[in-house]
């Protein structure tokens, strides 16, 4: 039991830590995690029946530029030509745009090695019509996301990539919707992620929850219900009954839970 509650406690220290750029909208954090869990996932529900309700995106292929040389230890907040013009068809000196119809999006993308650096990447979103999104970034090592001109994402930071280490919203307009990335490089090894397709939204309300609600009584919970996957499919939030203490039968006995 001693090594169980030690586990658990380092568990909760660790879920504490975790990045969450943006708590997303469908997330509803109420008074207990069980109210939180079913007003989240009935949000999520509606969010998702909306989203899908007659829309379509073309993603185009990227675009890549670079490197930018900068100034040792200021490659995040030097500025270079392509956040001013970001035509195409521009040329900034011995550099331009070239095309990289090889690079797939939720993969991470690597790119050339170069220290104290800045690289540019593009590609076109179309939207058969006005609508926001959620798009999920990586980056080795800092990153600025820039959609339509306006910056939605800015993460000052050294790291390796991954998947899904920020996101930000997408508010996409009818037709085409430029989106800019600069990765900045400080040493070693750089590259990208980018998807519109992130973590399970099911799963990240479940990190959530983990997050917000860290008595050893809620994680313990939390953890068995979440590990049961009762919780896993859709549910007809008109099916669940409210109850209290004497409903359930399982208690806390010397060794973990107890029931017939």
């Amino acid at each position: 039991m001693k090594r169980l509650i030690l586990t658990a406690a380092c568990l909760i220290v660790f879920i504490t830590t975790i990045n969450f750029a943006q708590t997303p909208a469908f997330y509803l954090k109420k008074g207990t995690w069980i109210e939180t869990l079913s007003a989240s996932r009935e949000a999520l529900a509606k969010e998702e029946k909306e989203k899908v309700s007659n829309f379509k995106l073309i993603a185009g292929q990227w675009y890549l530029t670079g490197p930018f040389i900068s100034e040792p230890g200021k490659s995040f907040e030097q500025k270079f030509p392509p956040e001013d013009n970001g035509n195409l068809s521009a040329v900034y000196g011995d550099k331009k745009w070239e095309p990289r119809p090889e690079w797939n999006d939720g993969i991470v993308i690597a790119l050339p090695p170069t220290g104290n650096a800045d690289y540019y990447i593009q590609k076109n979103l179309n939207a058969n019509r006005d609508t926001t999104i959620t798009g999920y970034f990586g980056s080795d090592d800092g990153i600025n996301v820039w959609l339509n001109g306006k910056n939605i994402l800015s993460r000052n930071v050294d790291r390796a990539c991954q998947p899904n280490q920020d996101n930000a919203e997408l508010k996409l307009t009818k037709g085409d919707n430029r989106l800019l990335i600069k990765i900045n490089n400080n040493q070693g090894g750089t590259g990208f992620y980018f998807s519109t397709i992130g973590k399970d939204p099911k799963d990240l309300i479940w990190d959530l929850i983990e997050k917000d609600f860290t008595k050893m009584s809620d994680f313990l919970e939390i953890a068995w219900t979440r590990g049961d996957n009762i919780w896993k499919n859709n549910t007809d939030y008109n099916h669940i009954l409210e109850g209290s203490k004497k409903d359930n039968f399982w208690e806390m006995g010397e060794t973990g839970p107890c029931g017939p």
